[in-house]
């Protein structure tokens, strides 16, 4: 931006950037598989490289934010940055919630047991599980599953 600058303007793209960072995290934060947009932005960028990751590494409950920074090449500090600064969450609070989307979508559309389901998302065991399920969704996986099949 060339000085002198209007103060207005400088408003309205501080605004812009807000309103892009926000669309952002709308489309990402809770969609492991949304289709990139056309303007490729470095934000987006590693968002959907951070949903492959955890796609790749769902079931294995050992995934964690070293083997995210290994896979990515970042470093721990910065990818806990940028996940604050595009979701407003940290790595293991976006990695639960992807499992937990992935569990929900399982329960809905499945005939698999809690226990398989708790496996296949990677949660370490089927009590923290329920628990993680519980306050994500208001009721327990087997409340839901019993909801879901009516």
């Amino acid at each position: 931006m060339a000085k002198p600058f209007e103060v207005e303007t400088l408003m309205e793209l501080i605004r812009n950037l807000l309103r892009r960072k926000e669309n952002i995290r709308k489309r990402y934060f809770d969609n492991e598989d949304a289709p990139a947009s056309g303007y490729g932005s470095e934000e987006e960028s590693l968002i959907l490289r951070l949903n492959k990751v955890i796609a790749e590494h769902l079931s294995d409950p050992e995934l964690d934010q070293q083997i995210i920074c290994r896979e990515l090449g970042i470093s721990r500090a910065s990818l806990f940055n940028k996940m604050k600064a595009i979701t407003g969450a940290g790595t293991k609070e976006y990695i639960t919630r992807i499992r937990l989307e992935k569990a929900k979508s399982l329960i809905e559309n499945t005939d698999l047991t809690i226990a398989e389901i708790s496996d296949m998302t990677g949660f370490a065991s089927q009590s923290y599980f329920s628990t993680a399920f519980k306050n994500f969704t208001g009721m327990t996986p087997s409340q839901y599953k019993k909801q879901s099949k009516k």
